[in-house]
């Protein structure tokens, strides 16, 4: 905070420089040149504001150096001194306590960042010496690491004696603003020629100047006259007081408590007025408005009673409705009347009735009890969003018969529907390769802008700043915080991201935020030689993510089993096994699966009427051969076939593609038996048999003709019957 300087040589600085600036002054009214043509000049014929050779508004947001047209100097007359243009002061944090202190961080005159003047609704008159309308100043204040949002509408009247100003903070950083505070005035006042006006303390009642009695009573108004002029600073906010002080250093002058400031100061002086504003949440505004005015000692009446009917005695507007203020000089009842703008006005007994009139329908009345020299408060409610309207308020005291006061006229438009405010982005975390994680937050009561917020999420793109037409979630409706999941991102790849609100009435979006998706990394698998190598559907991971070794699945190579995955094809690199995880490194992974030849058990058995001589039992690779293999059958019997159906004996099985076991199979040999008789004999019976190796077979007998006798068989044998045992051949 800077410290006040002492006094004496801001006196001599003023007796030094006093005649410079007259000289000055006098040179420019002498010496005025052609106006130039890019110029804004708030000057209707009774009010200017800067020397007529400048713009309005200076880089403060401020208003240069006041005049008014003295109709009878036939001359501008300064209302501050030297070239001093109007002086104002900002604070905000600390102890906020008390409605005014010197608390947390204060700055005066500070010049905005990011100044614009909008001056669209500027009228310019008089080859731009001149011009009225509405000019609107807007700029950014850093105080305590704080942002403000700073804005400034100047309206001044095609023929009025008075400007009406309306100042609007608004927070623009991402915490809560707390103990807000404004002083607007001037360190060193002039009037009518003269560096000593009287000024005054009061209140605007019934449209007239009324003073304080008490240093303590509230003040919303400063009355400067001179011996000829006069001039008034005022406002009806609720939390308005002034102050009254030496002239000096304008730190000195906003340090004045304006509950215990002089309420007279006959001197050379200074005046201001402050303003204690509303808390500001992140994103939130408060505003008032005051009023300046000035003119002859004989108009002064006319032009305060003006102010009072301009003054919006009407504060904290929103979208359905406002509030009133009247201060009157009675005791009683106070009534107003909301109608559209520009109807036929009510008079005092219609304002009372609250009916509607003519062709007039009455939007809104109400009434409450009023104190003498006491600003009351009406709640006006019922009001359309968006809509123009006049108020008009009449007090009536008890006596019989009443007493009317004077009949005030109020304007002001109820605020339009907005898209939603205080949207505010999560940080962003999570951030993967594909995905990352935001969200964001539609703040408390009033965010929506009057109308239900029904989409919100964020937006994202690799554009700046993201927009709905670019990639986008819906997380919700209404206020509040919420989570949004960004998919489908590009690894290594810069993204913007901010959340977005939507109502009736449009599209808000919060803050951008950026960040870069991390590079990621593959895994593949290569068979190798087989076929239907695996793949890892979650690749690719970031650095340093899990992972886990893929199976064989269904892959495959004919011969061959699956004995793991190595880096390299030919096995020389590091070996891993299905199931196990690893950390994924900074670079691709390619996995070779590792084979090994599928080996075959021949085996050849033979059952107990024969035997395997050699080769009974062999392992062989896939696609190679056998050994030659014997079954040997035993006396007696013969080979027939293997139990696989191969007659082949010996065998060799070639190419090889699986595991053989077979067994060779035997049959027990058969022999023949035959008995036949010459043409002297027969054989009885059995004369054809078949009988088994080793077996008997039957009796025969071998019968003569007639005549005849057996002698013996063809081979010597003399039995007769015979019966041949253990036959060993036919």
């Amino acid at each position: 905070m800077t410290t006040n300087s002492p006094r004496l040589p801001q006196y001599y600085f003023k007796l030094a420089c006093g005649a410079a600036a007259l000289a000055a002054l006098l040179l420019f009214s002498i010496g005025a040149a052609a106006i130039p043509s890019d110029l804004h000049i708030l000057n209707n014929g009774h009010l200017r504001f800067g020397n007529g050779a400048e713009d309005s508004v200076n880089a403060t947001g401020n208003l240069q150096q006041p005049f008014y047209y003295s109709t009878e100097a036939a001359a501008w007359r300064q209302m501050t001194y030297a070239f001093h243009p109007l002086d104002n002061a900002f604070a905000i944090g600390g102890d906020g306590a008390d409605e005014w202190n010197l608390n947390g961080a204060i700055v005066d005159n500070p010049v905005l960042q990011d100044h614009v003047v909008d001056y669209a609704g500027f009228t310019s008159i008089d080859d731009g010496a001149g011009g009225y309308g509405v000019v609107v100043s807007t700029g950014t204040l850093t105080l305590d690491g704080q942002t403000l949002e700073v804005t400034h509408t100047y309206e001044l009247a095609p023929s009025e004696s008075f400007i009406t100003i309306t100042l609007q903070l608004t927070n623009t950083s991402g915490a809560d603003m707390e103990n807000v505070r404004y002083w607007i005035g001037t360190q060193d006042d002039y009037l009518g020629g003269s560096d000593t006006p009287l000024e005054e303390k009061g209140n605007l009642v019934n449209g007239a100047f009324l003073p304080i009695e008490n240093a303590s009573d509230r003040a919303r108004a400063v009355q400067i006259t001179s011996q000829e002029e006069g001039a008034l600073f005022y406002t009806t906010h609720e939390k308005a007081n002034t102050l009254l002080s030496n002239y000096g250093w304008w730190p000195n002058v906003f340090h004045t408590n304006p509950w215990t400031s002089v309420i007279t100061h006959p001197g050379d002086g200074a005046y201001a007025l402050f303003v204690r504003l509303n808390d500001l949440a992140p994103g939130e505004s408060d505003a008032f408005t005051w009023y300046y005015a000035a003119g002859s000692l004989a108009d002064l009446d006319a032009i305060f009673e003006s102010v009072a009917d301009a003054a919006a005695s009407v504060s904290d507007i929103h979208y359905h409705g406002a509030a009133y203020a009247a201060t009157v000089n009675l005791d009683g009842t106070g009534y107003w009347m909301a109608v559209p703008r520009d109807v036929e006005a009510p008079t005092a007994e219609q304002i009372q009735d609250g009916a509607d009139y003519g062709d007039v329908t009455v939007a809104a009345h109400g009434s409450g009890p009023v104190n003498s020299g006491e600003a009351a408060i009406f709640a006006i409610a019922g009001l359309d969003a968006d809509t123009a309207y006049d108020v008009y308020f009449v007090a009536v005291n008890d006596e019989d018969p009443p007493v009317y006061s004077t009949v005030a006229k109020s304007q002001f438009t109820t605020l339009a529907y907005t898209a939603p405010v205080d949207v505010a982005t999560a940080e962003v975390t999570s951030i993967m390769g594909f995905t990352a994680a935001s969200g964001g937050s539609v703040g408390g009561d009033g965010s929506d802008g009057a109308r239900p917020v029904t989409t919100r999420g964020v937006c994202w793109s690799t554009s700046n700043p993201p927009t709905l037409d670019d990639n986008f979630t819906e997380d919700g409706e209404g206020l509040g915080a919420f989570t949004s999941a960004l998919t489908g991102l590009t690894p290594g790849t810069t993204y913007y991201v901010r959340a977005y609100a939507v109502n009736a009435v449009g599209v808000t979006y919060g803050d951008t935020r950026s960040f870069t998706t991390q590079a990621v990394y593959a895994v593949t698998y290569d068979a190798n030689g087989g076929q239907n190598a695996p793949a890892d559907t979650d690749s690719p991971y970031v650095a340093g993510a899990a992972f886990t070794i893929a199976g064989p699945g269904d892959m495959r190579r004919t011969g061959y089993g699956f004995t793991g995955w190595n880096t390299q094809a030919n096995g020389g690199g590091a070996l891993f096994h299905p199931g196990s995880t690893l950390t994924m490194p900074a670079h691709n992974i390619r996995l070779h699966a590792q084979w090994r030849i599928n080996e075959y058990d021949l085996n050849y058995s033979a059952g107990a009427d024969g035997a395997i001589l050699d080769g009974a039992a062999q392992t062989v690779e896939h696609g190679a051969s056998g050994a030659e293999v014997t079954a040997a059958p035993a006396v007696g019997y013969h080979f027939v076939q293997w139990s696989d159906g191969v007659t082949d004996n010996p065998r060799q099985d070639a190419n090889v593609t699986s595991a053989i076991s077979v067994t060779a199979e035997f049959a027990i040999n058969q022999y023949a038996l035959t008995y036949a008789a010459d043409t002297n004999g027969a054989i009885a019976d059995n004369a054809a048999q078949t009988v088994d190796h080793g077996g008997a077979g039957e009796a025969v007998t071998a019968e003569p003709n007639t005549g005849y006798h057996f002698v013996k068989w063809s081979d010597g044998v003399t039995d007769n019957p015979r019966q041949d045992a253990n036959v060993t051949g036919a």
